[in-house]
């Protein structure tokens, strides 16, 4: 029997204004973390999908056998994202970026911070905003 792993490597449609979380070392970890385990592939998102983010272009490193290993994942996509030049900097923006420990993560974001930038919302949405009166041409 064939197993797939289901996991959410991008920003879907609950955080859409971002396009992507910028914690590529906890992401490539994961990304070894499963391959090295018996799975036969991954479903990427269980929503609309989201950005093309180089967390997802991540899992066709991973997806190569022998798989990398983090450093050499985290090494190709930062050259082929930002340069050699920029390499050494991008790579320590990672770091710096992540959390310590997975255990500093938030298990949940507060309510508030959801569905609160107008780039997400649409355009009815944000018609329901404006004072009833606008907009409207008196009809003659």
């Amino acid at each position: 029997m064939k197993t797939i792993a289901k996991i959410q490597a991008n920003c879907s449609w609950e955080l859409s204004a971002v396009p992507s979380l910028p914690v590529m070392n906890l992401v490539t970890q994961h990304y070894s973390n499963l391959a090295q385990t018996d799975i036969d592939g991954l479903m990427m998102s269980w929503s609309v999908g989201g950005f093309p983010s180089p967390n997802l272009e991540l899992a066709r490193y991973f997806d190569s056998k022998p798989a990398p290993t983090v450093r050499q994942a985290l090494t190709q996509i930062g050259e082929s994202r930002y340069g050699p030049d920029a390499l050494a900097d991008v790579l320590a923006a990672w770091r710096s970026s992540a959390p310590p420990s997975r255990s500093t993560l938030p298990r949940r974001l507060p309510l508030q911070w959801s569905h609160t930038v107008r780039a997400s919302e649409s355009a009815l949405r944000q018609a329901q905003r404006l004072p009833r009166d606008h907009g409207r041409v008196p009809l003659r």
